[in-house]
This record gives structure tokens, sequence and C-alpha cells, in this order.
């Protein structure tokens, strides 16, 4: 599948990378933006291991794809796979239009 190929592209105010011993991971600050392919997320912060690509995702998280629109508290996006799971106090809040 072309798209699960397609790489993740972060940007944010702040980043720290750190080496760890499970792999690199980056930590995004401030209006981060994932974007890959057709999906579009953002939120206050991240924290992206580069090798699983994997992103953990906090505040005010919103995913874009086409007419889908999904909002949550926190979330993790699988890069890979392109599955997003979210969870918060208010739930998740998912829109979908045709």
């Amino acid at each position: 599948d072309v798209q699960s190929n397609q790489p993740l592209f972060l940007q944010a105010e702040k980043l720290i990378g750190n080496a760890t011993p499970n792999g690199f991971v980056r930590e995004l600050i401030g209006n981060v933006v994932l974007t890959q392919g057709s999906v579009n997320i953002t939120c206050n912060r991240a924290v992206h291991y580069v090798e699983q690509n994997r992103a953990d995702l906090f505040g005010n998280v919103i995913l874009k794809q086409g007419g889908v629109t999904m909002k949550a508290a926190q979330a993790t996006y699988n890069g890979f796979s392109r599955q997003i799971s979210g969870s918060g106090t208010n739930g998740v809040h998912f829109r979908d239009v045709f």
C-alpha cells in the first residue's frame, strides 16, 4: 500500500530529541502538526517514537482526513497502520461528512 509507506511529517514550536534504549524519541511542544498523506493531526504536545512510527498525542487532539474529523484530549497514532485511538474525560468526538 503506497499510503502506508508515506513518511510522517512533524512540526512544532519546540523539538527535543533523545536517544533511549528503545530507540530515538522526539518530543514536540506547542502547535504540533503531524501529517501523513491525507491525514492531518494537530495537538498541543506529542511524543514521537521514531523506530515504532508511533506518536502519543496530548491536548486538543484534532484529526482530519477527508470528511472525517475526530477530537479527543489525547490519542495515539500508528504511522504504519494509519490508525488512531483516542480518549478523554469528555469522550471522543467523531464526525463523518459524506
